[in-house]
């Protein structure tokens, strides 16, 4: 079964962008196909640790099998490109999170989807509106924008966009299939 995906990446150590197109390029070569990837934004760190700031950006692709293999796929690139899990919330070479896929809801130990604190990241709602505008919470129907909204009055350090959508699909080589 061909499940829709919606996969958030960040990176802060090294080249930023580099890890970031190379995780692209790893998952389709796993059969991960790109339909649609957002602009890349610079953005502060999330969470209590001091660190350099993070590129992010988000991608929708397609992907046949289940969601914990997709899971298991993704866990080893980001081993592959040299993600250490030492600190938690602490820096890497790369992060890839599942933020949706279809309208599942899975809350396991070892799988949330959508993503848990998916609703409380600007990094991550500003680039998945941009793929996507119109797409809704799975938990309850809700319009993502809605949350962002939400988030307007309460995130001093915005996103910012470091390279377009169209610039960034071209960057990393592959055929985006929208």
């Amino acid at each position: 079964m061909l499940n829709d995906l919606y996969l958030g990446f960040g990176s802060n150590l090294g080249d930023r962008l580099r890890n970031i197109i190379a995780a692209l390029k790893m998952l389709d070569r796993a059969g991960v196909t790109c339909k649609a990837v957002s602009s890349v934004y610079n953005t502060k760190p999330y969470g209590p640790v001091e660190q350099s700031d993070f590129l992010n950006c988000v991608g929708r692709f397609t992907y046949e099998g289940t969601p914990n293999d997709i899971l298991s796929e993704i866990l080893r690139i980001e081993e592959i490109l040299g993600r250490e899990r030492t600190i938690k919330w602490g820096p890497r070479t790369v992060d890839i999170d599942i933020l949706l896929c279809d309208k599942l809801v899975i809350d396991t130990e070892r799988l949330g989807i959508p993503h848990k604190d998916i609703i409380n990241r600007a990094f991550v709602l500003v680039p998945l509106l941009e793929v996507d505008p119109e797409i809704k919470d799975p938990r309850n129907e809700r319009p993502f924008f809605e949350y962002l909204t939400v988030l307007k009055g309460l995130v001093i350090d915005w996103p910012v966009r470091v390279v377009e959508a169209s610039s960034f699909a071209r960057l990393t080589g592959l055929e985006v299939k929208e």
